[in-house]
């Protein structure tokens, strides 16, 4: 009677009910070191990229006559697939060392570009057969994700009546595809916006940049990683490198007052592209502003760079202010040719790229009650030609933050206008949560007003609802000489 127990296995049986331990191919005759591939050489390498995986070994556990097939099922990394049926091997012989022989050959009409189909053969009843597939390729020209290349064995037994009887193996790893480079952050852009000057240069230095006075630039530097040697890669990569500098809101620095296009070569407000300190490269400006693109002719593993600023000394005439907002970089490898493809590109990953902060007034209050019955008043006298958002951090008697991170935004305080944000600043202590927050009676408030100090006036009260009383307090900003 036939067995339904059997499986391929590389391991001794060790299981009960008649029933086989589970598989374990394993490899040898690998052709590439730790059959560890570079994503990138398959993404951008030949359109059939077909590598040799190595001899799989494997003994086959139970009885096996003529009808039975054994499936080799390929998955893992996202577009793996096998070689042509061309490359496989065609057939291949299981021997027992009593005579006893399996023949199987593979069925190309059953198996699919993710599945070899072999049927076998039997002299007699065979079992315990030890067996070597010498030959397995795989096609790595459509994988598209970085992952493990996985064969799992089944076994197909035919019985009477048309049942099929499917026993599993274990999934195997018999190779990986890995992401040979990365990108990270080098050198964050950390200008301070000077608002005392007009908010035209930072408060000190922020980067090499490209301008002679170093207030007026800064630089940001994203470093091109490659992992360990040991990734075979099977295209040299060449071709450009492209790095993308993503603002929150726009590099409106880059347009002229008496302009309304973004300029990145011609004005005060300029953006250029290098690597390390030597080659040089091109930057071009989206539309809206918004996007720098810089593109390096010559693709390597380094530091590339993107340097803003002002190649002069700017006035409120010939510049635009700087911005305070926070920028993300992209870098993209595109490839004009590499292993018989010519167009292709790899993804390498996003990074922070910084933040442009301002140095505006900043304002501590040190007591305002939580009461839904008072009211907060906050009122701010600006003298300056500047304004924007002003921002706003609590904390409770616990000492909690609210915002746990960041700030809040209120409305904008406008140029040479007094504005009140009393309501506002109520209704974002209402809202607080967190230890301590529920039932809280009373915070410290700090704002933030980007306006220079010097023209800027805060002053501070509550009242109860009734509008009879009022409280005043001392906030930091009247205590100023």
């Amino acid at each position: 009677m036939r067995s339904i127990s059997k499986v391929f296995v590389a391991a001794a049986v060790a299981g009960a009910c008649g029933y086989a331990s589970a598989a374990t191919l394993t490899v040898t005759g690998q052709s590439y070191t730790n059959n560890t591939f570079a994503l990138e050489a398959a993404v951008a390498g030949a359109a059939t990229n077909t590598v040799l995986i190595g001899t799989l070994n494997a003994t086959i556990v139970g009885q096996y006559t003529d009808g039975d097939y054994l499936e080799l099922d390929l998955s893992g990394a996202n577009g793996i697939s096998y070689g042509t049926a061309a490359t496989n091997t065609a057939s291949f012989t299981c021997t027992n060392g009593a005579g006893n022989t399996i023949v199987a050959t593979l069925l190309t009409a059953s198996s699919t570009a993710t599945k070899l189909v072999y049927s076998f053969d039997v002299t007699g009843i065979s079992d315990n057969q030890t067996c070597a597939i010498p030959s397995v390729y795989v096609n790595l020209g459509s994988v598209t994700g970085a992952g493990d290349i996985v064969i799992t064995p089944r076994q197909r037994v035919a019985l009477g009546g048309g049942q099929t009887v499917i026993n599993r193996g274990t999934a195997t790893k018999v190779g990986s595809i890995a992401n040979r480079y990365s990108i990270s952050a080098a050198t964050l852009l950390d200008g301070e916006i000077d608002v005392q000057n007009n908010r035209l240069v930072f408060t000190g230095p922020a980067g090499t940049g490209f301008a002679t006075d170093s207030t007026r630039s800064d630089t940001y530097g994203v470093s091109i990683n490659v992992a360990s040697a040991d990734h075979t890669v099977l295209a040299q990569l060449t071709g450009t490198m492209t790095l993308a500098l993503t603002a929150s809101s726009d590099f409106n620095f880059l347009i002229d007052p008496a302009g309304s296009t973004c300029e990145v070569s011609s004005g005060t407000g300029q953006a250029t592209a290098f690597i390390g300190g030597g080659a040089s490269g091109s930057v071009t400006a989206s539309t809206n502003c918004r996007v720098l693109t810089a593109v390096i002719p010559s693709f390597q593993v380094g530091v590339y760079k993107i340097g803003l600023g002002r190649t002069a000394a700017p006035t409120v005439a010939n510049s635009t202010a700087f911005t305070e907002q926070t920028y993300t970089a992209t870098a993209v490898a595109r490839y004009t040719t590499a292993g018989g493809r010519t167009g292709n590109s790899k993804d390498l990953g996003s990074a922070s790229a910084g933040a442009w902060t301002i140095n505006g007034t900043t304002v501590n209050i040190p007591y305002y009650p939580i009461n839904a019955d008072i009211n907060l008043i906050t009122n701010i006298s600006n003298r300056s030609n500047q304004s924007g958002a002003v921002t706003m951090v609590a904390w409770n008697a616990a000492g909690t933050r609210c915002p746990a991170t960041g700030s809040t935004s209120l409305s904008a305080v406008p140029a040479f206008g007094n504005h009140s944000l009393g309501a506002e600043i109520k209704t974002a202590l209402l809202a607080c949560t967190g230890a301590g927050w529920t039932g809280a009676t009373r915070a410290t408030v700090q704002l933030v007003v980007p306006t220079p100090d010097t023209l800027t006036d805060v002053n501070t009260s509550f009242s109860a609802n009734d509008g009879r009383s009022r409280q005043i307090v001392i906030n930091s900003q009247n205590t100023k000489e």
